[in-house]
């Protein structure tokens, strides 16, 4: 069963795994973590930061997402 944290808490996961995978500028990278229907809850990225998302931080996030939706239920 999925552990129930905030969302501040589930962003900072996000941002902090983000970060240890990519140290060298992706941290510039805003995101948010948001319902979704189908999915629960899912990870998107503020228009001002997708200018600075590469095709390898696009796949971490996807990576990372898939991993903290096992662990983590947001409280929204």
């Amino acid at each position: 069963m999925a552990k129930k944290i905030s969302v501040d808490e589930l962003t900072w996961l996000v941002t902090n795994a983000l970060q240890k995978a990519h140290p060298s500028g992706q941290s510039r990278i805003a995101v948010a973590i948001v319902p979704d229907k189908s999915h629960g809850w899912r990870v998107v990225v503020a228009n001002s930061s997708r200018a600075y998302v590469s095709a390898a931080a696009k796949q971490q996030l996807v990576k990372v997402e898939k991993q903290l939706k096992r662990e983590y239920r947001p409280a929204f």
